[in-house]
């Protein structure tokens, strides 16, 4: 993923790409298929070429960001646009080369945001309720809703066509089905804005938190190897408490809203609404 790309969600219904080395906005995904309620997460593949969204119209949606050639050498509206935003010079910037262009040629004239439609994959199968987090776990979706349930998932694209190097129009028909694989069992996480995390990048342990001050952690399997390992099951394995230390949680226990693991899956960190931090060896 290019360090200099940030995508954001909004109550607009849209979800937004931006260029932060140039301080331009590249695109705007939304419309007419896009979300019809608050976009809630958002999470890049590990390729950097596509992304998904999830949000209160209970949608999961995937979309292209790098979708390469078409059969006449061009590339797709927002790759092309991403290309050319580099080429902009912020008013605070005067002239270092490019990092993806192969010659400097400086745009100093307003950049043209774009606006794109039509994700290549958009579903509401996974859930029935509110989607407030989605994660990627290889190829396959990780996403939760406020109903108490996280769900495994794996989109099923078209194999025999090539679907996210395919704009979809008003007149084609998005993929929506999906494989359900495993459901995980939640207590006390009803709650908006209860984030999960799954280790990253091979992904054998899924952490989150809840709404009485507890993080429990399941086996969730990555990879066929992971799986082989670790015995995926849909109960937990782990339950992390917050409670107890002193002075805390006087009006009682306080929600566990994100967690995280370290770049190399060795630490966990979990973030409260009483303002405390905390964190264990996942080692």
């Amino acid at each position: 993923t290019n360090e200099w790309l940030l995508l954001s969600t909004s109550k607009d219904e849209s979800v937004r790409l931006w260029n932060v080395q140039r301080g331009v906005n590249v695109a705007v995904f939304t419309g007419h298929k896009g979300h019809r309620g608050q976009v809630l997460s958002v999470a890049w593949h590990l390729s950097g070429t596509y992304f998904a969204s999830c949000g209160m119209d209970n949608m999961v949606k995937l979309w292209n960001v790098f979708d390469g050639e078409n059969e006449k050498g061009r590339t797709g509206p927002v790759e092309t646009a991403l290309r050319k935003s580099f080429y902009v010079t912020p008013d605070a910037c005067h002239g270092h080369l490019d990092e993806i262009g192969k010659k400097e040629i400086w745009q100093t004239k307003k950049f043209d945001t774009i606006f794109q439609q039509f994700p290549y994959f958009s579903t509401n199968k996974a859930h029935t309720n509110y989607v407030d987090c989605v994660q990627f776990v290889g190829n396959l979706i990780l996403s939760k809703s406020v109903d108490n349930k996280v769900v495994l998932w794996e989109p099923l694209v078209n194999k025999g066509e090539d679907n996210k190097n395919t704009a979809h129009t008003k007149t084609q028909q998005t993929p929506s089905s999906i494989l359900f694989l495993r459901e995980y069992e939640l207590e006390n996480c009803d709650s908006w804005y209860i984030r999960f995390e799954s280790q990253s990048p091979h992904h054998h342990l899924l952490a989150l938190g809840n709404q009485i001050g507890e993080v429990k952690v399941w086996k969730i399997g990555g990879d066929e190897e992971d799986r082989r390992k670790s015995q995926p099951c849909a109960k937990y394995f782990c339950n992390l408490t917050t409670s107890g230390w002193p002075g805390g949680e006087a009006d009682g226990p306080s929600t566990v809203r994100m967690v995280a693991f370290n770049p190399h899956g060795t630490n966990l960190v979990a973030v409260k609404d009483d303002a405390t931090v905390w964190m264990w060896d996942a080692a």
